[in-house]
């Protein structure tokens, strides 16, 4: 029990802030607002995927771009063209990501590619799959992939935000949990060694190879189902918004700013992203200007966090304490 109460303490303001965001739809029904807070915890959901093998094994994947895309357009043509329901396409998107994943893994970990070596490979699949999607007439080519209207829990869409904020919210928690899960187990203190030193965790008797591989499968698994949930939000998806670069390194900026190998630093850093670029459009300019103003601000930020907060916005003390 005390125990219990003691990490309750340890961890008092990452509750609080998840009983906040619980709570919330029945705090406002400001649609504006609703659909902000959709997108903040659906990138800090993304966010949390690519903390699995980006964060905890130090591999810097810009391969995420082709899961949530596979995983986006999986759902769409599952259920477009053969009507089964989109929450089945997310999770036979989510396995035909992880199996990418697997794959992609298996290979590059074999050949001992880390570093920019691997960082290149992931960028040049993500390519692939937007240049192959592009040409591709059965799932609308550059042109995109649209949805029928088909309002109703078994379609997953529904007139208001309320829904799709409860169902992002449980995909977040499961997210959290399997961090957590990882984290504590003998997984995650092998990759957090393979992180700091693989050739020293390899000579402990570490199997740096599988380790890595079911760690990017699983993370790859996780954001396949987070493209299939973005079709269902927009309705939508195109070779250029489903295999996007800018959405991974994105996604990656967050995690960084946040801080790595953390359950709250992606989750602090895609709140922090998406509700800053969420400000900066009230500023009265031209959309031009505006999205040269947004990305300094980022840059600035980047920096600010790279120069006093190495570790990211989650090392603070007061936050480091009651929420790390």
């Amino acid at each position: 029990m005390q125990n219990f109460i003691e990490g309750f303490k340890r961890h008092s303001l990452g509750y609080t802030l998840l009983f906040i965001l619980l709570i919330l739809p029945i705090i406002t029904q400001n649609r504006v607002l609703l659909s902000v807070m959709v997108m903040c915890v659906l990138y800090s959901y993304l966010a949390l995927s690519w903390n699995l093998i980006g964060g905890y094994g130090g591999q810097f994947s810009l391969a995420h771009g082709a899961f949530f895309g596979l995983g986006a357009y999986t759902t769409g043509i599952l259920f477009t063209k053969f009507g089964i329901t989109p929450w089945v396409g997310l999770l036979i998107g989510g396995f035909i990501a992880a199996i990418l994943g697997y794959i992609i893994g298996n290979l590059t970990f074999s050949f001992g590619l880390k570093g920019f070596f691997f960082l290149l490979v992931t960028l040049a699949i993500t390519q692939f799959f937007m240049e192959v999607s592009k040409n591709i007439d059965f799932i609308g080519g550059p042109r995109g992939l649209w949805l029928p209207a088909k309002i109703g829990w078994y379609y997953f869409q529904f007139r208001g935000r309320i829904e799709y904020y409860y169902i992002i919210f449980a995909f977040m928690l499961i997210a959290i949990i399997i961090t957590y899960l990882i984290e504590k187990s003998k997984l995650g203190y092998y990759l957090v060694a393979i992180r700091e030193d693989e050739d020293a965790a390899e000579a402990c008797g570490v199997d740096s190879k599988k380790c890595k591989t079911l760690t990017f499968a699983l993370s790859g698994f996780l954001t396949g189902i987070g493209g299939g949930y973005y079709i269902q939000l927009f309705f939508f998806i195109d070779p250029f918004s489903a295999f996007s670069i800018h959405l991974n390194i994105y996604i990656v900026l967050m995690v960084i700013v946040g801080g790595t190998g953390t359950i709250g630093g992606p989750i602090i850093g895609a709140f922090f992203f998406v509700i800053l670029s969420e400000l900066l459009r009230f500023i009265p300019m031209q959309s031009q200007l505006l999205a040269a103003i947004t990305k300094s601000i980022f840059a600035i930020a980047l920096i600010l966090v790279a120069i006093y907060f190495n570790k990211g916005i989650i090392s603070l003390r007061y936050i480091a304490k009651y929420l790390k």
